[in-house]
């Protein structure tokens, strides 16, 4: 599983009543730069919640080594998540790992196998009392981010889908004319 497909099932699952964006940059705080988070959330109270998708092993231990580690003030909880064969492979070194490093992180789980693929909450994340909400501003600033991204990668995805269709075409066609020209006893001009 990709990160893109968690991003989607994550978010879909989520409602519509939440605002979830991917890709997103965050000030780090403390002058130490800014980081990527993988996805965002916020309902209509303006607390942003993160969510560190992980879809190996090494890339969760190597989020430890990071100079901007997730320590945004805007954001109330971090969850990371994993898919379900990351988690049935790992989970005890997930939970090792996490306890040491991030033991106020939650943890999810993303399966994709069943009907829904819905997320698994396995732990909530212990929420920080000093994250303030987003004000009104800031939120329809992540509206008009979210908008953008999604929108962009629906439109990539058609593209993508529609070169995809005149390739094979093309494809065919060449195909069927090398056919036609065997079948013809003839060399290609």
């Amino acid at each position: 599983m990709t990160e893109q497909e968690m991003q989607m099932w994550i978010a879909s699952s989520l409602g519509m009543n939440v605002n979830a964006i991917p890709n997103v940059l965050l000030d780090a705080g403390d002058g130490r730069g800014w980081y990527e988070a993988d996805l965002v959330y916020f309902r209509g109270n303006g607390y942003l919640f993160e969510v560190e998708i992980k879809t190996s092993f090494n890339d969760f231990k190597k989020d430890f080594e990071k100079s901007a580690y997730h320590t945004s003030r805007q954001v109330r909880g971090l969850y990371y998540a994993f898919p379900h064969t990351l988690w049935d492979e790992r989970q005890q070194s997930i939970i090792e790992l996490l306890g040491e490093k991030n033991p106020k992180a939650g943890i999810m789980l993303v399966s994709g196998r069943d009907a829904t693929g819905l997320p698994f909450v396995f732990q909530r994340a212990k929420l920080r009392k000093d994250a303030l909400p987003l004000n009104r501003e800031q939120q329809l600033a992540f509206f008009r981010l979210g908008c953008r991204k999604w929108w962009k990668r629906e439109y990539e995805a058609r593209q993508q889908s529609w070169w995809d269709e005149q390739k094979k075409f093309y494809e065919n066609l060449s195909r069927h004319l090398d056919e036609e020209i065997e079948g013809k006893g003839g060399d290609t001009p």
